[in-house]
């Protein structure tokens, strides 16, 4: 059972006012991998730019060369998101607590 199945039948309520926390969980994920694996573009024809708003990653996928810009806004956006999806985890969490210390306590 994967953790939405289990949020899903265990937390229903929770699930269907953070119906997209699985899928900020997985972009998360998936910038942190493209991260990991990337190098920060320091080349001439990118410097020669002279942007001060943005970065470019540079990443190999399926053995091909490519580049991702990301945009101060962008990376603002980011960390808007991810902490909206570490605030749902929070409550999800403060959720579980709950009913184990009221399982508990019976």
């Amino acid at each position: 059972m994967s953790c939405s199945q289990v949020v899903t039948s265990f937390y229903p309520t929770f699930y269907k006012e953070h119906e997209k926390l699985f899928d900020g969980l997985s972009k998360m994920r998936r910038l942190r991998n493209r991260l990991a694996h990337a190098r920060l573009d320091t080349s001439e024809e990118f410097v020669s730019k002279g942007y001060t708003d943005r970065i470019q990653l540079v990443f190999y996928e399926d053995g091909e060369k490519k580049q991702q810009v990301i945009t101060m806004e962008e990376h603002i956006q980011r960390l808007r998101d991810g902490s909206n999806t570490t605030a749902a985890l929070i409550e999800l969490l403060e959720l579980v607590r709950s009913e184990a210390k009221a399982a508990g306590s019976q």
